[in-house]
């Protein structure tokens, strides 16, 4: 199927992106990349290792700067920004889900998604709020309290996940969300996406290996050596809108 044009709101766009890293030797690891992606998607970004997911995932999210061309990020030039500005566009816009969960040891799991939340400003009771809910939407309500340590790998990936939604985001990244879990963990961490973008609307762009993402995602996005191959709709899917208790 091909990539349907009718959706207007462009969440993300790269125009002409190229990355290229200093030697010796020099690697260029972005070839003129052009992607858009619209509000309700859920793209997977697949290709074998060394093709440029990981590096087209960095830079569309404005962890790394593009060599040449244009990234927008909810309309907004990332090249444009100040440092500060590009850190508050993050935190009022993005999330990441890392392979690595990235969750402070010494903080309980309503602590780690609250966090986030209290550092870009909001008052403590909203970001407890906040919190709480993400974590009744990932079903670790009663594990609220609980240390990382006294969690296990898919229900610390759930926590960062939580923190994820829980700053209501335009998008959210995710680098081999699955590579740390076991087959059982990343499965239910896979239908945990698919039903916050079916029910939630929650755009979704992926990196991964994983088959069992792709065999779930609506879009799929082909990179080989640094360029799009292939971008293409493979299920068409509703827009929901946000339940009025996830709206800002």
């Amino acid at each position: 199927m091909a990539l349907n044009s009718h959706r207007s709101n462009t969440v993300l766009e790269l125009q002409g992106v190229k990355k290229t890293y200093a030697g010796p030797p020099e690697v260029q690891a972005l070839h003129g990349v052009d992607l858009k992606i619209h509000s309700g998607d859920f793209a997977a970004i697949i290709g074998p290792s060394g093709s440029g997911k990981s590096t087209l995932l960095n830079v569309a999210s404005g962890l790394e700067m593009p060599s040449q061309g244009r990234v927008f990020l909810t309309g907004i030039d990332v090249a444009e920004q100040t440092h500060q500005q590009l850190t508050e566009l993050r935190r009022h816009k993005l999330s990441f889900v890392f392979q690595s969960f990235n969750l402070f040891p010494v903080l309980s799991a309503v602590e780690n998604v609250e966090y986030p939340l209290l550092i870009r400003g909001d008052r403590a009771a909203d970001a407890r709020q906040a919190a709480t809910e993400a974590l009744a939407l990932v079903g670790l309500s009663e594990r609220a309290g609980h240390l990382p340590s006294k969690l296990s790998g898919g229900q610390q990936q759930r926590v960062a996940v939580a923190r994820a939604i829980a700053m209501k985001p335009a998008i959210i990244f995710a680098d081999e969300p699955t590579a740390n879990l076991d087959s059982r963990n990343a499965l239910q961490l896979i239908e945990l996406f698919v039903t916050l973008n079916a029910e939630l609307g929650m755009t979704f762009l992926l990196s991964t290996h994983d088959h069992r993402i792709v065999d779930r995602a609506a879009r799929r996005i082909q990179i080989e050596d640094g360029r799009i191959i292939e971008d293409v709709v493979v299920r068409e899917g509703t827009l929901p809108q946000f339940p009025k208790e996830l709206q800002t």
